[in-house]
């Protein structure tokens, strides 16, 4: 170089090397917004519980045991009146999503892979929070359900349809990728795909 080499200038004091980014054409900039690492989790996690509604969930990944995590879900839904539900966060076209354990570890679970999401029913309601909503011709069947890796569920399937397309297989072949079983006064999410089958045990 014409002049002589430059000699690159190094980190301010107190700064180390580890914690910068060099992006071309410009100054180095800080690569972290915690200037501590043990803060790093939590500052990642407030960015995603913030300003999220929070709901505790038993979840169960593919080979894998059940586990209570905690979900962050707006406080409005994109697609109907009243918060975000647990079953529109699993419906979701996003492939992943953020949950916190019982340390308080930051987790970012693969939508496909979640066989079950077990909540308290309050947090899953089926009417939207319009005042004025009817439901008209509520369908209701009991069931069993089997899972493809053994377990199986029993509980309340609830569902809306339209005039002639009221049986429980039409609501079944709809694009919602979950399926939402009733038992007391919790609500289980099913992943459809990992459904062997589905035995009515009492049409009501």
């Amino acid at each position: 170089m014409r002049g002589g080499s430059r000699q690159r200038a190094g980190p301010a004091p107190g700064e180390s090397n580890s914690a910068r980014l060099l992006t071309p054409g410009r100054s180095p900039l800080p690569a972290l917004t915690c200037q501590s690492a043990g803060r790093i989790l939590t500052c990642m996690a407030d960015e995603y519980r913030v300003p999220k509604r929070e709901v505790t969930a038993e979840v169960t990944i593919a080979g894998q045991k059940p586990a209570a995590l905690r979900l962050y879900l707006a406080g409005q839904a994109a697609h109907h009146a009243g918060y975000e539900r647990p079953s529109d966060l699993l419906n979701g076209p996003d492939p992943f999503f953020p949950v916190t354990d019982r340390k308080g570890r930051l987790v970012l679970l693969q939508r496909d892979a979640v066989v079950t999401m077990s909540v308290p029913a309050e947090d899953e309601q089926n009417v939207d929070d319009d005042p004025d909503a009817v439901v008209v011709s509520l369908s209701t069947d009991r069931v069993e359900v089997s899972l493809d890796n053994g377990a199986s569920l029993k509980g309340l399937v609830e569902f809306v349809m339209p005039e002639g397309r009221r049986r429980l297989v039409d609501f079944l072949n709809l694009g919602e990728r979950f399926l939402a079983v009733r038992e007391d006064g919790t609500i289980h999410l099913i992943n459809k795909s990992r459904i062997a089958r589905i035995a009515v045990t009492k049409a009501a």
